[in-house]
């Protein structure tokens, strides 16, 4: 059984709360998405940069 690295999770669990709010077209979503982040720390200017940059 791997070992789970809770890093790597949380990790992934933000960059999926940016798709949320990037690809999303529900506004409750990327509310309840946006307040995810915020309540770990991220600022709305951080959300915002983040969403609407060009990832790979």
């Amino acid at each position: 059984m791997p070992t789970i690295n809770r890093n790597t999770i949380q990790t992934k669990l933000i960059h999926e709360l940016f798709e949320l709010i990037k690809t999303s077209t529900s506004t409750q979503t990327k509310e309840i998405a946006t307040d995810e982040l915020l309540r770990r720390g991220y600022t709305l200017d951080d959300i915002t940069l983040i969403a609407n940059s060009d990832n790979q």
